[in-house]
């Protein structure tokens, strides 16, 4: 990775843009996606007993020993933005109009074969990938001024 790639804009197809961000905070996704598109995709999120989207076991009386593992998760759009405190650790997220009607593995694709698919498969609009803890960052959306306006946010 060259310094120069980082916070700049580049066009990987017609009208999908890149940026490598650097250092953005979960909060950033309140302006990375828009919520004209309806579902977010968080894909593969780790759960374990201590993170919320699992609360609703508790709520069945059921009791847990031990939980963890790898789920795909789709939501609407504001209802994840409303709980994005809930979401802790690494998030992988895809923004689109339409929800996926199989759960493909990126890690299976090479990154163009990936894009392909998810332009064919759910009209996505944004994917992100944040890591646990702050570091670089690759966004990719079909609004050239979303990418701007993020990487002004994260400049502040």
């Amino acid at each position: 990775m060259q310094k120069s790639q980082i916070n700049t804009i580049t066009e990987l197809y017609p009208g999908f843009y890149y940026s490598l961000l650097d250092f953005p905070n979960k909060e950033i996704l309140t302006k990375a996606l828009n919520i004209q598109f309806e579902y977010v995709w968080i894909i593969n999120y780790l759960i374990s007993q201590t993170t919320n989207p699992i609360s609703y076991l508790s709520n069945q009386n059921i009791k847990l020993l031990s939980l963890r593992g790898n789920v795909n998760i789709v939501m609407g759009t504001e209802e994840f933005l409303e709980n994005l405190g809930s979401f802790m650790g690494p998030l992988h997220i895809v923004q689109a109009n339409r929800t996926p009607p199989e759960f493909p593995d990126p890690k299976s694709y090479s990154f163009t074969k990936w894009h392909d698919l998810l332009r064919n498969m759910i009209d996505y609009k944004t994917e992100i990938r944040l890591p646990g803890n702050p570091d670089y960052t690759p966004y990719i959306s079909r609004d050239r001024n979303q990418v701007l306006e993020v990487i002004n946010e994260i400049k502040k």
